[in-house]
């Protein structure tokens, strides 16, 4: 038996639904609101002067047709009629009422997810696991055997020194004395040598210094820099002009 039986449950989700639903957001509401009056302009003629009667100074009746002078004055009874003056005012035609007035509710329709059925778990029995599994049984015990190993002889080549280290001086050449031509001669001569000092430019770059520093390798001399030493041993005429 590789796993024991056990009791499971089977899990069954519940279920939903969406459901629309209308609901109030805001009641209704009722307010008073005041209408104000109402007015007309008319036109209206008031009377600043009222009809009168005046006596007025006038000539007798017949004088100037009978061509005599008037010796006494005379006085005539005059009608002035009335003055009007047109004048515009508000007449009221509507009293201010207060009105009722009502602000209907409003609804909003909303989704939400209402449950259908709950959920449940039903037991289920899982049968114990079971398989064919090969076994390696132990026909003889272990045993240690002793076998010679005969040593490995490999010659390591051994360089001793007879004295002590030293310092010593070597002339370099400087930068001024590198000249296009002499360094052209220098990658020339390393390339006969059978080092790779790379286009012959008059140029002392990077490969170039590496085939030095390999050719004074083999040569068992001070490596690193350009002596007059590897000029010598390259066939190169010391600098013209210059004490070694």
């Amino acid at each position: 038996m590789v796993k024991d039986g056990y009791e499971a449950f089977k899990v069954s989700q519940p279920k939903f639904k969406q459901v629309t639903e209308r609901i109030l957001v805001k009641e209704e509401t009722k307010t008073l609101v005041v209408e104000p009056a109402v007015f007309t302009e008319q036109i209206e003629k008031v009377m600043t002067e009222s009809e009168r009667v005046e006596m007025q100074a006038c000539k007798n009746a017949g004088v100037r047709i009978a061509g005599k002078p008037q010796n006494s004055q005379s006085f005539c009874a005059v009608r002035i009629p009335a003055v009007y003056k047109s004048v515009t005012k508000r007449v009221l035609t509507q009293d201010e009422t207060v009105v009722e007035k009502t602000t209907p509710a409003v609804y909003k329709n909303i989704v939400k997810t209402v449950l259908v059925e709950n959920g449940h778990a039903d037991p289920v029995q899982v049968a114990p696991l079971t398989a064919n599994i090969p076994v390696t049984v132990v026909a003889r015990e272990a045993e240690a055997i002793m076998v010679r190993v005969e040593p490995k002889v490999v010659p390591v080549p051994l360089t001793t020194y007879t004295t002590a280290p030293q310092l010593t001086w070597r002339r370099v050449v400087c930068e001024k004395e590198a000249s296009p031509s002499l360094i052209r001669n220098l990658q020339a001569a390393l390339l006969k040598e059978g080092f790779d000092a790379g286009p012959t430019d008059a140029k002392l770059g990077k490969k170039t210094m590496a085939a030095v520093e390999s050719y004074q390798t083999q040569m068992g001399v001070a490596s690193g820099i350009l002596t007059y030493e590897t000029l010598k041993l390259l066939g190169l005429e010391p600098l013209a002009g210059l004490q070694p």
